[in-house]
């Protein structure tokens, strides 16, 4: 059998139940009749070696060798060993990152492990109020008719106001301990928190292992895997259970996304339109080529009989003439046209850098490219004040600059949005802004990813 834990657990088993055999025949001599005395007897003498024996070679067969059952009960307990030795190392850099609080971060820390404390306390007493509560509605229906006599409403009534109480304590011991953590987090130094995250995931990795050769075992054998090495017993003392908390929670604390001290990136696209108007008059002078037709009165002499007058009399004659020849014209033309840089719809895209000197508020630099009625940039400093919630942070930023194109001139801008985070280095986001300045409006829409450090 290879020395198979397997089998060890299950002699020891075995032992355990003929020794639980003598000590019942030892206590009842005088009470047992002597066939069942002989009965015990035989089974201590006969049955059980036969179990033994049975149970044996059913492993045997199941594990052929036992070769595969020990090497994935090596692994597995190589696997516990380095989890333990790692998560020692995680409360190591724990410790330290404690020690190396100070002054509100100190005093922030403490007021939030008191109240991690208290709430913990609250949750055991509602949990015990809970418990009391039932048992009292579970007598009141053993003891009574409930379709004549139902259970009191205040008992339900204290039940369920139990159970909101354990709630709310909950609740409160979830934050205390978001609280902590994060405080932590913020004042550990860079070479503390490189250690911290070093450890945890060689912890999640070793655990990980672990698991999957305690699967391999209890799938290839058909048993439970119980290791000869173990973890030591869960100290009572409330510096271990609070450093065993603070690990798991600075490990799955989803507040932990965003981070005071960090320098965020953001890559963007921007869409938009424009809506002012900045109209200039010009004046020039165009020239045209015009046909001009005049009417002149001509006077000739003409022979004409005129009666009474004996022969040929000369007469004067005048007439209307008309002539037309052409000429050049010159007139000034007077046109008006919208100015605006930003009109009508456009595009573009832009870069951003910020740096959160807390975890609400930041400062950075954006450089937008946009095309609209032409191509322009604008250069802002900017101002973000953020609200996280889990994965999501939406936000309100402003900012002023410059921007440049056909002319220089001052902007400024507002505006909100909400960004996602998948990982404490990468996200998303998408916002919505304002932009205003001397003779501009434009509203401006912003999608892209953050890239965290």
């Amino acid at each position: 059998m290879g020395g198979s834990v397997t089998n060890v657990v299950l002699l020891r088993s075995l032992a355990a139940l003929g020794s639980r055999s003598d000590g019942d025949d030892s206590g009842c001599d005088m009470a047992v009749p002597q066939s069942r005395k002989h009965m015990s007897t035989m089974m201590k003498t006969i049955l059980v070696p036969l179990a033994m024996v049975f149970f044996a070679a059913h492993v045997s067969a199941v594990i052929p060798g036992g070769k595969p059952e020990e090497d994935m009960v090596k692994r597995a307990n190589e696997a516990l060993a380095r989890a333990r030795a790692a998560g020692q190392a995680r409360d190591k850099a724990l410790d330290d990152a404690r020690k190396e609080l100070k002054g509100k971060s100190k005093e922030d820390y403490e007021k939030a492990k008191a109240r991690h404390e208290k709430a913990d306390k609250e949750v055991d007493e509602t949990y015990e109020e809970i418990d009391r509560l039932k048992k009292k509605i579970d007598d009141w229906k053993s003891g009574h008719d409930v379709t004549k006599e139902p259970v009191p409403e205040d008992l339900w009534k204290d039940l369920k106001k139990a159970r909101d109480a354990n709630e709310k304590a909950k609740d409160e011991l979830m934050d205390a301990g978001c609280d902590m953590s994060n405080t932590l987090h913020e004042g550990m130094s860079q070479e503390t928190r490189e250690r911290w995250l070093k450890a945890a995931k060689e912890a999640r990795e070793a655990e990980d292992d672990f698991w999957r050769a305690v699967n391999e075992y209890e799938k290839w054998t058909g048993h439970k895997f119980l290791p000869p090495m173990v973890l030591p017993p869960l100290k009572e003392d409330s510096s271990y259970r609070d450093r065993d908390m603070l690990a798991r929670q600075m490990e799955r604390d989803p507040r932990q996304l965003f981070r005071t001290g960090e320098v965020q990136f953001n890559v963007f696209g921007v869409g938009g339109f424009g809506h002012d108007r900045h109209d200039v008059t010009t004046t020039r002078t165009e020239s045209e080529r015009v046909s001009v037709t005049e009417t002149h009165d001509e006077t000739h002499t003409e022979i004409r009989d005129i009666p009474g007058i004996p022969g040929l009399t000369p007469v004067q004659v005048t007439e209307p003439v008309t002539t037309t020849h052409h000429e050049t014209r010159r007139k000034k033309v007077r046109s008006t046209r919208n100015d605006a840089a930003l009109q009508g719809g456009l595009g573009g895209a832009g870069l951003e850098a910020k740096y959160f000197v807390t975890r609400q508020i930041g400062i950075g630099l954006e450089g937008d490219w946009l095309e609209s009625e032409g191509a322009l940039g604008q250069i802002k400093a900017t101002a973000t004040v953020r609200f996280p919630m889990g994965q999501w942070a939406p936000y309100v930023f402003g900012g002023a600059g410059i921007q440049v194109g056909d002319r220089t001139k001052a902007i400024g801008e507002i505006g909100g949005g909400v960004e996602r985070r998948f990982s404490p280095a990468v996200g998303v986001f998408v916002d919505a802004g304002w932009t205003f300045g001397e003779h501009e409006n434009a509203a401006l829409f912003r999608a892209g990813i953050s890239i965290v450090h």
